[in-house]
């Protein structure tokens, strides 16, 4: 529905692209965290206690500036390659990022290099 056009032949302000992307950047979530953490740990004064409709209103606006990672779920194979070298490479790459190669090797033990 947000390509429809009202009466006059614009988009209504609530369906614009442009004001939404306006609205959402003046959303500071920084403050309405900050507000949150001190409502719930019991920082703030009497006076600055939220109500529910408060509480409400800050979730909601936190959900148009958060993205929500609960459906984030990965599709596609996982791969990983690895290189295949002799001992006598692996000494020398090790030798040169400054690590003691008799001692890696001694400590990956003799199955890792087979």
């Amino acid at each position: 529905m947000a390509g429809v056009k009202g009466r006059s032949g614009r988009q209504p302000e609530i369906l614009n692209p442009k004001r939404k992307a306006a609205v959402t950047a003046h959303i500071e979530t920084a403050k309405i965290l900050k507000r949150f953490q001190n409502h719930f740990f019991g920082h703030s004064s009497k006076d600055d206690q939220m109500s529910p409709t408060q509480l409400k209103a800050g979730e909601i606006l936190l959900r148009k500036t958060l993205p929500d990672l609960r459906h984030t779920e990965h599709s596609g194979d996982m791969t990983m390659t690895y290189q295949e070298m002799s001992q006598q490479d692996l000494m020398l790459k090790l030798a040169s990022a400054g690590l003691d190669a008799d001692e890696v090797i001694a400590n990956l033990g003799s199955n890792a290099l087979n």
